[in-house]
């Protein structure tokens, strides 16, 4: 396993999400939760980034998205950055992450990663155990898809007016 199916999944974002910003106004309704989308999967990005420096440290590997779906975290980030800075911020977290699981030495896709996954409420809804390969690809086959689906309905829906 590499990051060859991250990259082209995170290529897709950049690409629906820039065509957003391109075309959605910027009063436009799905504004708010365009933002805080961007900042959760950069955030998203950073914890996976530090659970797999822990793999590669020998110490236990742990993702908890808690931080990433911290709704007072994210909305001071929202704040303090203009939409293109979101957008940057998300484009360097992905490229570091993809670096990252590019570089992890093939005997560790193997070693197992705790994933704590916590709603918008902050309520825990899965506490698993996978191996990095599988937590990689479900990011790249469901995860990052998925945001990306959800800019494309808001870019179709505000082409409707």
């Amino acid at each position: 396993m590499n990051a060859n199916a991250l990259s082209p999944a995170y290529r897709d974002l950049l690409e629906t999400v820039q065509r957003y910003d391109a075309t959605v106004p910027a009063a436009h309704a799905t504004r708010p939760e365009a933002d805080w989308r961007l900042v959760h999967i950069a955030l998203s990005d950073a914890l996976i980034e530090q659970a797999l420096e822990a793999t590669e440290n020998g110490q236990p590997a742990l993702v908890d998205n808690r931080p990433a779906q911290d709704a007072a975290a994210i909305a001071a980030v929202v704040k303090a950055s203009a939409a293109a800075q979101r957008i940057e911020q998300l484009r360097r977290r992905g490229q570091a992450l993809v670096a990252r699981v590019a570089g992890l030495h093939p005997a560790l896709w193997t070693h197992p990663v705790r994933l704590l996954v916590h709603d918008r409420d902050l309520k825990l809804v899965a506490d698993q155990q996978m191996p990095w390969h599988a937590l990689i690809a479900l990011r790249a086959s469901t995860h990052l898809p998925a945001h990306t689906r959800q800019f494309q309905v808001w870019i179709d829906a505000a082409s409707r007016g």
